[in-house]
C-alpha cells in the first residue's frame, strides 16, 4: 500500500461525508481534492477491478443501466457511477467510495459511464476489460470542437486498453471506423438496431468510403440537422452487428 492512496482514499471518503452532511451532492469534488493529493490515485483504485467503460456523446446513460441488468442477472458484485459524474474527478470518487482506505477494491466490477473527452484521460489510468463507444455527434463545440477531435480522443483512449474487448454501433459510421483504425487484440462486437434493414448513418462524412458493404439508408429526418448533403453514390462499412435492441 502506498501511503499516498492511504491520504488520498481517507480525505476524499471525509470530504464526501462531510459535503453530504451539508447537504451537497459530492460527486465531483471529493476526487478533485484526492488526485490533488495523488494524481494517479484513480490507477491505483481500479487495479484489480474488471472494469467496463461506456463512451460517447449520446445514449451512454441508456447503455449503461442495460448493461447493469446483465451484471444484476449474472449475480456479480459492482459498482456504477449513477450519479452522472461522468469527468475523471467524479470517477476518482466513485472508486474511492467503493475502496477500503488502503486501496482495496470492495467489488470485483465496475460500470462506468465515461465523458467522451474524459475518456483519453481516464483510459490511462484505467485498463477496461470491456469498451463500449455509443457515437459521436456535434455538441458542446466549445468544449469538444469538432466531431473528428472527439473520434480521435476515443481513438486513443481505446489504443490505452489494447486487450479490451470493444463494442461498437454498426449504425454510426464514424464509430464503425474504428475497428479499422485502432488495432486490438481483444474481441470486437458490433451493436446495432433490429429493425433497420441496412446499416444507416448520421455522420456528415463517412471515413471508410473505400471499404463498400452497405449501402446507406438515410432518411430525411436524419440530415435536417447536417443541411444539404451530396447523397449520389454514398456508401459506408460497418460489419455484421451481432448485437441488437
Amino acid at each position: 500500500m502506498k501511503i499516498r492512496t492511504f491520504f488520498s482514499v481517507l480525505v476524499c471518503k471525509m470530504t464526501k461525508s462531510a459535503l453530504r452532511f451539508l447537504g451537497r451532492g459530492g460527486t465531483d469534488f471529493p476526487g478533485m481534492v484526492a488526485m490533488a493529493l495523488y494524481h494517479n490515485v484513480l490507477g491505483e483504485l481500479s487495479k484489480g477491478v474488471s472494469c467496463v467503460i461506456v463512451t460517447g456523446t449520446n445514449g451512454k446513460t441508456t447503455s449503461a443501466r442495460m448493461i447493469e441488468q446483465v451484471l444484476i442477472d449474472a449475480g456479480v458484485s459492482y459498482f456504477t457511477n449513477k450519479s452522472g459524474a461522468n469527468l475523471i474527478t467524479g470517477i476518482t470518487a466513485e472508486f474511492a467510495t467503493n475502496a477500503t482506505v488502503t486501496g482495496r477494491p470492495r467489488k470485483d466490477y465496475a460500470l462506468i459511464e465515461c465523458d467522451e473527452a474524459a475518456f483519453k484521460e481516464v483510459s490511462q489510468l484505467v485498463d477496461a476489460k470491456a469498451v463500449v463507444v455509443t457515437n459521436v455527434f456535434r455538441d458542446q463545440l466549445d468544449r469538444y470542437g469538432e466531431v473528428t477531435h472527439t473520434l480521435n480522443n476515443i481513438k486513443i483512449g481505446i489504443s490505452h486498453s489494447p486487450k479490451a474487448t470493444l463494442c461498437l454501433n454498426a449504425d454510426d459510421s464514424l464509430i464503425a471506423s474504428i475497428a479499422d483504425e485502432v488495432k486490438q487484440s481483444g474481441d470486437l462486437l458490433w451493436g446495432g438496431y433490429s429493425h433497420l434493414q441496412e446499416p444507416g448513418g448520421r455522420s456528415v462524412r463517412c471515413p471508410v468510403l473505400h471499404q463498400v458493404q452497405a449501402r446507406v439508408h438515410l432518411r430525411l429526418r436524419d440530415l435536417r440537422p447536417f443541411g444539404r448533403l451530396p447523397l449520389s453514390g454514398l456508401r459506408l462499412s460497418t460489419g455484421r452487428r451481432r448485437i441488437f435492441l
